[in-house]
């Protein structure tokens, strides 16, 4: 009965440490999102060539590393769960690991808080940018060439809009949404692209 005791305290010893690293990163993006919302509806951005077979791509990444992780844990788990019952079972604590277990989480689950941070702001970055690009599919209509993400030196240009008017660069910027705050975030603009037209628009 004992080994039966210390073998579950083990196992949730084990099952507990990783999903308590989970659970800091849901509550992050859950707290985001409880305050903030994206300034645009993606499902209403022009779809761009490959993107359904991009977003497979980027699902099978992750079940890719998903697996190998699982894989990796299956055969450490074992290992790892006799290791504890046989402390727990001898009532001998090895105080060191314990510290170093607790300081490992503690790193791990902050840098999982500021790569999560860094997660969202790169996904505004992209939406804001497909966004962008997404309404300026309009000028090739009258006579625009655009080009998108253009490398250069050390920095890059979001969108590069090239006319018999002149050549236009633009840089994008996204902000987040307040979800108590729903009128500041409104923006109008007027663009003239012909001398005889005139182009309004209320963006987000």
């Amino acid at each position: 009965m004992d080994d039966l005791i210390n073998s579950g305290l083990s196992l949730l010893f084990v099952v507990g440490s990783v999903y308590s690293l989970l659970g800091v990163l849901f509550f992050r993006i859950w707290s985001h999102q409880k305050n903030a919302k994206l300034p645009i509806e993606r499902d209403k951005l022009k779809r761009v060539a490959a993107q359904t077979l991009s977003e497979q791509v980027n699902e099978k990444i992750v079940d890719v590393i998903g697996l190998v992780s699982l894989s990796a844990l299956t055969v450490t788990m074992p290992f790892a769960i006799k290791g504890i019952a046989e402390m727990f079972a001898s009532g001998k604590f090895n105080y060191f690991l314990i510290i170093m277990i607790i300081l490992g989480l503690a790193y791990v689950a902050r840098k999982l808080w500021v790569e999560s941070n860094n997660l969202i702001k790169l996904k505004l970055g992209r939406d804001a940018e497909l966004a962008v690009a997404s309404e300026l599919i309009e000028l090739q209509s009258h006579g625009y060439q655009i080009f998108h993400d253009i490398q250069a030196d050390g920095f890059n240009i979001d969108h590069l809009v090239v006319g018999l008017n002149g050549i236009f660069a633009i840089e994008t910027k996204g902000r987040h949404k307040r979800i108590k705050d729903d009128t500041n975030y409104k923006v109008k603009f007027e663009v003239t692209i012909h001398q005889d037209k005139l182009f309004s628009k209320d963006l987000f």
